[in-house]
């Protein structure tokens, strides 16, 4: 079976391919099909935002798409940024400084926030889906931490207490073991072994 990934990003579709690489299943890109068109996201929840991309470019590929969402929501920013994560400044960079600068004030103890994402597997010809979300607690750092160039979006900034370390600090299995990702990915995988 081939699955379109539903981004421009090539290291998510690495992502899908590298973690059900086991199962029978073939995840392409939107390069490979030859879909240059650009879906906006408009909806007011991740799951919605998920489902808007697989739709989008399922119907227009014919092949069952996955999309995913993700966003950081900060407890005492009442859920900000929330679905705007990616949108909330140009730059990981730019983000990053300006999630800082909003919390400068805030003790450590009260930096409380998910990192949450949904992912929605969409069959055109039925125009069914089905979606999983992951979510991990955590704290926003007061710096960023960060080894050599890994890591990418918050992960420099998202300290993860149980583990006494920031995403960026984390080798790959290990923050798959324990991340949003990992977690929604896992109950696709399960899913798609059905």
């Amino acid at each position: 079976m081939k699955i379109l990934v539903a981004t421009g990003n090539p290291g998510k579709v690495k992502e899908y391919q590298e973690f059900f690489s086991e199962l029978p299943v073939e995840f392409v890109s939107l390069n490979d099909v030859g879909i240059t068109e650009e879906c906006e996201e408009t909806g007011d929840t991740l799951k919605e935002n998920s489902l808007q991309k697989a739709q989008f470019y399922g119907d227009l590929s014919g092949l069952p798409a996955v999309a995913d969402d993700a966003g950081l929501f900060v407890d005492v920013l009442e859920g900000r940024p929330g679905v705007y994560s990616s949108r909330y400044a140009n730059s990981d960079e730019e983000r990053m400084e300006k999630l800082l600068q909003e919390l400068e004030k805030i003790p450590y103890n009260e930096r409380g926030a998910d990192f949450r994402l949904v992912t929605t597997l969409y069959y055109p010809d039925t125009k069914e889906h089905v979606s999983f979300e992951g979510k991990i607690r955590g704290i926003i750092a007061e710096e960023k931490k960060q080894l050599a160039q890994k890591g990418f979006g918050y992960d420099p900034i998202f300290y993860v207490p149980e583990e006494e370390k920031t995403f960026a600090e984390m080798m790959g299995e290990e923050k798959n073991a324990i991340s949003h990702r990992g977690i929604a990915f896992r109950k696709l995988k399960k899913y798609l072994e059905k």
